[in-house]
């Protein structure tokens, strides 16, 4: 990522073991990936890495693999494994994930990040912005946090709320809003086990 960093360099030459004795090795690795990090997803390079040097059953690649799938460039990757505490480092836990897939999370941890299609449920006063009576919560602050949610989605964006609206919802103006009520009059009866 920083050809010029030269503290990252000796650590490289200190750990590499075997690699340390074949500087043409060096060589062929910068040269191979010095335009992928900058363009390629960082899953592709750590599989790549990984088969280079004959990894491919090592448990800490796979860890590291497991982690760069939850990225988008290998810097995000870079700066969250040298910056980031423990909780913040995304791990994948082995699945793949395919376009399709879908993330449910909240609205801070989704600061950051761009999907083409996001739902926010329980956009309600109360909720959006939260109330609570034992602590105080500033209201710019919340609002700053609802618009972090609502500019996440890159296509299309659903508010999901109900008969007590959030009171932000008036600041988006009406023409960029389709409104749609579902009613639901049919009560349902849970079924018992032993009827």
């Amino acid at each position: 990522m920083n050809p010029g960093d030269q503290a990252s360099l000796r650590l490289y030459k200190k750990n590499a073991g075997p690699e340390s004795g074949q500087p043409n090795m060096f060589r062929e690795s910068l040269e191979k990936y010095k335009e992928a990090v900058h363009r390629e997803k960082p899953w592709k390079i750590i599989d790549s890495w990984t088969r280079d040097r004959n990894l491919t059953g090592d448990s800490a690649m796979a860890k590291l693999f497991n982690t760069a799938v939850m990225y988008e460039t290998m810097a995000s990757l870079l700066q969250n494994l040298t910056l980031g505490k423990e909780r913040d480092v995304v791990r994948s836990g082995g699945r793949e994930y395919k376009p399709d897939a879908v993330s449910l999370m909240t609205i801070h941890a989704a600061k950051g990040l761009e999907f083409p299609v996001v739902f926010i449920c329980g956009v309600n006063d109360g909720r959006i912005p939260l109330r609570n009576n034992s602590i105080d919560i500033p209201l710019d602050e919340e609002r700053r946090l609802f618009y972090v949610g609502i500019t996440r989605a890159r296509d299309e964006l659903s508010l999901l709320t109900s008969r007590t609206p959030s009171p932000f919802l008036a600041d988006i103006p009406l023409r960029q809003l389709l409104k749609e009520s579902v009613l639901t009059r049919t009560r349902f009866k849970q079924a018992a086990l032993f009827d």
